[in-house]
């Protein structure tokens, strides 16, 4: 009997996913949505691809779409996942997300458990990928007796260097909204045994800078809260544990002065009287009551807060026109390339000597056909959809993609896509640090 796949979304990283299941699968597959030119562009050209127009509040509607499918994959906003995921259980279908486990997710555990589902989340690239690559050394570590001493793991999507080419050197390739909120996020890490504490005033402050073979320096602010990990990869005996954001020279002193100036703050209304931008940076440069350096102040010309034009909206936020602006302003054009760029370098301990491994990652894709944004985080989650429906991921309750089972199969599949991770390993003693 053929399975049916339910997806829910068609955002900017579901073209792949299709593509993989209309290739490499006999599913009947509907994706659900709200706007059908969306959906429509995705599914064109794929006869075993249906769409069907439906808004996240439908819970109705939702329903029947869960009971009619085997697997559902969502793509929505991961404020809507938790009623998704509730559904999944009350109907024993499991679920596949590339979201992070917020605490609502964790509580559905248990009763998946007892209904016998999977909740799979964060199996996307960061996370998921990033996840699954890292797992993969610490088991092998742990399986020989090696302590896992240092452990550092950076991602970034970028343009690729040839057309990072506006004065911040970044386009969105995904929601202008997300990479802002990221912004605002507090931080923590572990740094030989002692806690980091990173407040979201001083996040991008807290930087420093990596070297990446094939794309030369890059900088390195923290992401979010690396501690948890130690107990989601089973790394209790770590000194050193550090997570963080790839973005290209320059973009962490840019954002301190976006900070600074309240343009990426939420909530903040835009001043009664303010019209233009130029009257509105004129007025947050008065409340700043603080000089900026003459090469922010050129990235800030460039964006256009210094015209004398008409803001999006006077009755909105700050934020809000904000984030349309940079929609105009950093927006990829058809036939330009992406990256992603992920690295972990983890530092071994065993028989008394140290060992460095390295995993890096470089994915290229193209604007208009396949970024390499859209790649690396829908195909991970379609291949463990498509795993599952075969009967190769056999787990039950809420999980994220460090089991073995997972991650094993998950990774080679996606060597078949062109997802190859390069492994390098080296003693410490020996070698100059790479």
């Amino acid at each position: 009997m053929e399975k049916k796949v339910l997806v829910l979304g068609a955002g900017m990283v579901t073209k792949p996913m299709i593509r993989y299941f209309a290739e490499k699968t006999d599913y009947s597959v509907i994706v659900a949505s709200r706007t059908k030119k969306h959906i429509d562009e995705l599914i064109s050209g794929y006869d075993r691809i249906k769409g069907i127009v439906w808004e996240a509040h439908d819970i109705e509607g939702l329903k029947n779409l869960v009971k009619e499918a085997d697997i559902v994959l969502s793509f929505l906003p991961y404020i809507y996942h938790i009623e998704v995921a509730k559904l999944c259980v009350e109907h024993r279908k499991p679920l596949v997300t590339t979201s992070y486990v917020k605490e609502e997710m964790a509580e559905l555990d248990k009763p998946a458990q007892e209904k016998g589902v999977l909740l799979l989340n964060e199996i996307g690239l960061d996370p998921g990928i990033d996840h699954m690559t890292a797992q993969m050394i610490i088991d092998r570590a742990h399986s020989e007796n090696g302590k896992i001493l240092e452990f550092y793991s950076y991602c970034g999507a970028l343009p690729a260097p040839q057309y990072a080419d506006n004065p911040l050197r970044y386009k969105f390739s995904w929601s202008p909204e997300g990479v802002l909120r990221a912004g605002n996020n507090s931080a923590r890490y572990l740094k030989d045994g002692r806690i980091v504490e990173v407040s979201s005033d001083e996040l991008f402050n807290h930087r420093w800078s990596e070297h990446v073979n094939g794309v030369g320096e890059l900088e390195v602010y923290p992401n979010r809260d690396s501690l948890i990990y130690r107990d989601k990869y089973h790394i209790s005996e770590v000194r050193t544990l550090i997570r963080g954001t790839f973005r290209y020279p320059g973009w962490c002193e840019t954002q301190i002065y976006l900070k600074k100036l309240h343009l990426t703050e939420e909530g903040v209304k835009v001043p009664p009287g303010i019209n233009t931008w130029i009257e509105l940076i004129n007025f947050k440069l008065r409340e700043l009551n603080e000089s900026i350096p003459d090469h922010i102040l050129d990235k800030l010309k460039w964006l256009g807060l210094f015209e004398d034009k008409e803001l999006y909206c006077t009755d909105c936020t700050i934020f809000e026109n904000f984030v349309t602006l940079l929609k105009e302003k950093l927006s990829y054009r058809e036939g330009e390339k992406d990256i992603i760029v992920l690295k972990h370098r983890i530092i071994i301990e065993k028989d008394g000597r140290k060992k460095v491994h390295i995993v890096s990652l470089i994915s290229e894709g193209v604007i208009g056909e396949e970024t390499a944004v859209a790649k690396t985080v829908s195909l991970p989650a379609t291949i463990a959809a498509d795993l599952i429906l075969r009967g190769e991921i056999d787990l039950k309750g809420v999980w994220i993609p460090t089991h073995p089972v997972i991650y094993e199969k998950v990774l080679k599949e996606l060597e078949n896509e062109g997802i190859k991770p390069v492994y390098e390993e080296y003693i410490l003693e020996d070698a100059v640090e790479k």
